[in-house]
C-alpha cells in the first residue's frame, strides 16, 4: 500500500504506566491483535451501517477501548492512524468505531467482503497516531 509511515515528534515522556490510554503520548504503539471486521449484525450491532463515529466509512477502523477513549475521556473519532504489519504493508485509516471491552491492545479494520476479513487472520502489528496533537471531539 505504500511506504512505511512515519512518525514525527514521538515524545519521550517516561511515563511506564501500560494502561494503553496513557501509552498515546508515545503516538507508536504494538498492537497484540490486528483482524478485519465487516459491516453485519453478527460482527457488530443490530445496526451494522452506524459505527461509534457515525455512519459507515471504507477507510474506517476499530480500536480497543482501552485505545479508543483518551485519559481525559474523550475519544479519537476521525484521528487518522497507519497499522504497520510485520510484512511492512501499511494500513491507512481513520479511527471511526470501538471494539468490545473483552479486547486490549487491539484494532479491526473494516471490510468489504467476509472472504478478505476471513483471508486477513489475525496479526500483531504498530499502530501510528499520525494526527495525535490535534483533541478529539466526543461524540459519543
Amino acid at each position: 500500500m505504500g511506504a512505511p509511515a512515519t512518525v514525527a515528534d514521538a515524545s519521550t515522556d517516561p511515563s511506564t504506566d501500560h494502561d494503553g490510554a496513557l501509552l498515546m503520548h508515545h503516538q507508536v504503539l504494538y498492537l497484540q491483535r490486528v483482524t478485519a471486521y465487516n459491516a453485519v449484525p453478527e460482527q457488530t450491532s443490530s445496526d451494522p451501517d452506524i459505527a461509534a463515529c457515525g455512519p459507515n466509512r471504507p477507510d474506517q477502523i476499530a480500536l480497543s477501548q482501552d485505545l479508543f477513549f483518551r485519559k481525559n475521556g474523550s475519544n479519537r473519532c476521525g484521528e487518522p492512524v497507519a497499522i504497520v504489519l510485520r510484512s511492512g504493508r501499511v494500513i491507512r485509516g481513520v479511527v471511526w468505531d470501538t471494539m468490545n471491552p473483552r479486547y486490549h491492545m487491539a484494532a479491526d479494520i473494516l471490510m468489504g467482503s467476509i472472504s478478505k476479513a476471513l483471508d486477513f487472520g489475525v496479526k500483531e502489528a504498530e499502530l501510528h497516531f499520525l494526527n495525535s496533537r490535534q483533541p478529539a471531539a466526543s461524540r459519543l
